[in-house]
């Protein structure tokens, strides 16, 4: 049996679940292409070159008065952050409902099997089956989608997580650096 004969077989509860499933491609796709194209390597910004959520992060500290240089270095990184985890939330939203739009469609299927064994004469595996087939065809197809939808998101959030603790790492190394005064008695980190 092809896809097409079983999202027929489905229901109006593929529709959604189709829907989402093309939401959790173009987002794991976006995703993958935004994070390959990212360069997680600490190293000074240069036009033309690649994102570099590190050096955005510690530009943002050299930029900035020697007060507000750690505040500035984590407002820079939550804003970076906030780039690197844009898609999860509907990653999130789409593992969570799937199952429940497919589960839907599964009542749906068996109120429409139960329907047609009250309004039959005589009732056969036939006229049931059509139903609960109906059934499991969404409750299958809402799983799968609630997986790849939480599996990506789980991948994406492990790498989100790394990312965060190496500049959390370096955040507190620079912290940690001596301060001197040059000629100008102005502060500076070495």
């Amino acid at each position: 049996m092809s896809i097409q004969e079983l999202f027929k077989i489905g229901g109006w509860a593929m529709w959604p679940l189709l829907f989402f499933s093309v939401i959790t491609v173009t987002v794991i796709l976006e995703r993958i292409i935004f994070f390959i194209r990212t360069d997680w390597k600490i190293t000074p910004i240069k036009k033309g070159k690649r994102h570099c959520p590190a050096a955005e992060v510690f530009l943002a500290g050299k930029n900035s008065p020697q007060e507000s240089k750690i505040s500035a270095m984590e407002t820079e990184a939550a804003h970076q952050l906030t780039l690197l985890e844009q898609g999860f939330s509907h990653l999130s939203v789409i593992a969570s409902i799937s199952p429940v739009v497919g589960f839907l469609g599964t009542v749906s299927g068996m109120i429409g099997a139960f329907a047609s064994i009250a309004n039959a004469a005589d009732v056969n595996v036939k006229l049931v089956a059509g139903g609960i087939f109906e059934a499991l065809i969404t409750t299958a197809f809402g799983l799968i989608v609630s997986l790849a939808a939480s599996v990506s998101l789980h991948i994406l959030q492990q790498w989100t997580q790394r990312w965060t603790a190496n500049m959390e790492y370096f955040g507190t190394k620079i912290e940690s650096l001596p301060e001197n005064k040059n000629e100008n008695n102005s502060q500076t980190i070495k």
